[in-house]
């Protein structure tokens, strides 16, 4: 079990008044969102039933941290398909890992959206629960095990987790990812 580092009143008191900014709603009303914007989308949501809508005041600095969780370049695919025992037919996948690091720079950027589009489906298709929610669109934020998304042209924070404190695993990071120092 990991230790959570004691902070001080001062500190507590600052990440609530930031998450206090965010507005809960709930879950469904950004699956109903979606269905209403494309009637095809199937979205994929984190397991907490609730989402927190960011303001205007962080949400650009909440937007410098997201991450895409799939490389787009051909180094950190390569790296994710080894990671997530990833073997592609398609695209010579198998070639690309064999190719040197100085070759793999002039890999054509055609064949790395390939690559990408076919680890993307092969991902999802594992039934990782993480696949689900980076390939309907959810981005990490930094590595404070929130994720988020823009739907309807809100920015919505999530947690895909249950059963543990959200303040202390999630809450805090982002405010010190932040780089806020209101304490």
């Amino acid at each position: 079990m990991t230790m959570i580092e004691k902070i001080s009143p001062e500190k507590e008191a600052a990440v609530r008044r930031l998450i206090s900014g965010f507005d809960a709603i709930p879950a469904d009303w950004a699956a109903l969102a979606a269905k209403h914007k494309d009637e095809d989308e199937f979205l994929a949501l984190p397991m907490w039933g609730t989402l927190f809508l960011v303001g205007n005041m962080d949400r650009g600095n909440i937007e410098k941290l997201l991450i895409d969780p799939v490389p787009k370049d051909i180094h950190g695919l390569i790296g994710f398909m080894e990671d997530y025992g990833i073997e592609p037919e398609a695209v010579n996948a198998m070639e690309l890992i064999a190719l040197s690091a100085s070759a793999l720079d002039e890999i054509d950027d055609d064949v790395v959206c390939d690559l990408r589009a076919t680890v993307l489906e092969e991902w999802r298709d594992s039934g990782d629960e993480d696949a689900m929610l980076a390939t309907c669109g959810w981005y990490d934020v930094g590595s404070t095990g929130i994720i988020a998304r823009e739907i309807d042209g809100e920015l919505l924070l999530g947690i895909n987790g249950a059963g543990y404190s959200f303040f202390d695993s999630h809450w805090v990071l982002l405010y010190d990812e932040l780089g806020y120092s209101w304490h």
